[in-house]
């Protein structure tokens, strides 16, 4: 695990001082975005958000995956998928655009709901593509549940 943002020790500090009582946290693998979207879903909604501005985002999956390994090839923490892509969104050649992440993130948590509220209750059809729904079914829904 890469533990982008070291997530993991501020989790269990966050636990420890009880500033979050029932605290439940999802490390994902290598990170949430890339655990739960490919690199040609990341660039639609990228291109989402680009579109909403006016403006044509020009970039392929395997130029971006390609760039996420360049950046990583070196040590150093891992960047993840959707930093590089915001980064190389803002270059003129790509764009040129300014993609915050939250903004990112904005489009994957509707892109998420959209898929749900589609599903129609089969909510296990859509955890087998996005893991984050497997999580939230089996842990904070279960522990609401009960």
């Amino acid at each position: 695990m890469h533990n982008e943002n070291d997530v993991e020790r501020v989790t269990q500090q966050m636990r420890a001082s009880g500033v979050v009582p029932h605290m439940l946290v999802k490390l994902c693998e290598p990170n949430l975005e890339e655990e739960n979207f490919s690199a040609k879903e990341l660039i639609a909604l990228a291109a989402g958000v680009a579109h909403a501005r006016g403006v044509e985002l020009r970039l392929g999956e395997d130029e971006l995956i390609a760039a996420t390994e360049k950046r990583n090839a070196g040590g150093g923490p891992r960047k993840g998928m959707a930093s590089v892509l915001v980064a190389l969104a803002q270059s003129p050649e790509h764009g040129p655009v300014r993609i915050a992440k939250p903004e990112l993130a904005d489009a994957m948590a509707d892109k998420i709901l959209e898929e749900i509220d589609d599903a129609e209750g089969r909510h296990d059809e859509v955890a087998t593509r996005r893991p984050i729904v497997r999580w939230v079914i089996d842990v904070p829904l279960a522990a609401y549940r009960n």
